[in-house]
């Protein structure tokens, strides 16, 4: 079975794209199954590790996502710094550099998804309802050095009901302008996946996947 994809068409700058993975595609057992990417929640490692290759390949990804270590915190890692002891646990990623593949993992929180106008800064963030109350949002923003309003979110939104561990729903992104006070956002919504933002060199332009 192939992996389960929702790949938007959502007005972000050219070079930036986005994916957002389902349930379907893996070899986790149950109550697992089938394409969990999470190594915390008891899963078999070597098949997290295969249903993890098998996005990649799916996604024709550049390199391995960075996986966080997330803990529902508002704490965001640079992506493009060497890896040290300051790395530890976080809910947000920011990077600068082509090639970098950002990754979010979400059962009922929601991905966001943020980039600059001219996509030359990109930002994924776990934003569950701790974290949003704990800035996690704004916390990203800043760690982009990006002005609000030359700042553009994306979001992956449940279709209907909330969508569900299951991932029958289909959901629906959604790309705005950042908004709100001193250019900050409220996120509400909740998703079921896992949102991979990626930059890459095509040819002379860069793109998300």
């Amino acid at each position: 079975m192939d992996v389960g994809l929702l790949v938007p068409g959502w007005g972000a700058p050219q070079r930036v794209q986005a994916a957002c993975t389902l349930r379907a595609g893996g070899i986790s057992r149950a109550p697992f199954d089938s394409l969990n990417l999470g190594d915390h929640v008891g899963d078999e490692p070597a098949a997290v590790a295969e249903n993890r290759r098998r996005v990649r390949t799916a996604l024709a990804l550049p390199c391995e996502p960075l996986w966080l270590q997330q803990v529902h915190g508002a704490r965001v890692v640079d992506a493009d710094a060497p890896p040290g002891p300051g790395s530890g646990p976080a809910d947000a990623a920011v990077t600068r550099t082509a090639g970098r593949v950002l990754a979010i993992l979400v059962a009922d929180c929601m991905p966001v998804l943020l980039a600059s106008e001219d996509g030359h800064c990109i930002a994924a963030a776990h934003a569950g309802w701790r974290g949003l109350a704990a800035g996690v949002v704004e916390a990203t923003v800043a760690a982009m050095g990006v002005a609000g309003h030359r700042c553009m979110h994306g979001s992956v939104r449940p279709s209907g009901r909330t969508a569900s561990r299951s991932g029958t729903k289909c959901a629906r992104p959604s790309w705005h302008k950042m908004r709100g006070r001193n250019g900050g956002s409220s996120a509400t919504a909740m998703a079921a996946g896992n949102a991979i933002w990626r930059c890459w060199h095509a040819s002379a332009s860069m793109r998300w996947v």
